[in-house]
């Protein structure tokens, strides 16, 4: 699974915005964030408002915070990451990788 910062990242290039303007859309401190660009977790005040923010449902959020996994939500396959919020990157890494592995690379 991508990591916090990943998944706060993708949804920053999908709306269009930086760190500020989550700051400012989510109501809370800029510190906070630039604190998960560099490895912290979040707190569930702080992922609610991130949830709300993006416009995102709160389990997906919270998984992908990792403050709850999927069965202790008991959600089964909620679909994290689909493949229309995925970066132009991740996607041909992923496509490559799958390229490798059909040719036996």
């Amino acid at each position: 699974m991508a990591s916090w910062w990943q998944y706060v990242q993708r949804h920053l290039d999908k709306h269009g915005w930086n760190q500020s303007d989550l700051s400012r859309h989510a109501k809370i401190n800029r510190s906070i964030i630039s604190r998960w660009s560099e490895g912290s977790d979040p707190e569930v005040k702080t992922v609610r408002k991130v949830a709300k923010a993006f416009g995102r449902p709160m389990p997906e959020v919270l998984i992908a915070s990792g403050l709850v996994s999927r069965d202790e939500l008991n959600v089964g396959d909620i679909a994290v990451s689909p493949l229309d919020e995925l970066t132009d990157g991740e996607l041909l890494a992923g496509l490559g990788r799958r390229m490798k592995a059909y040719r036996g690379d």
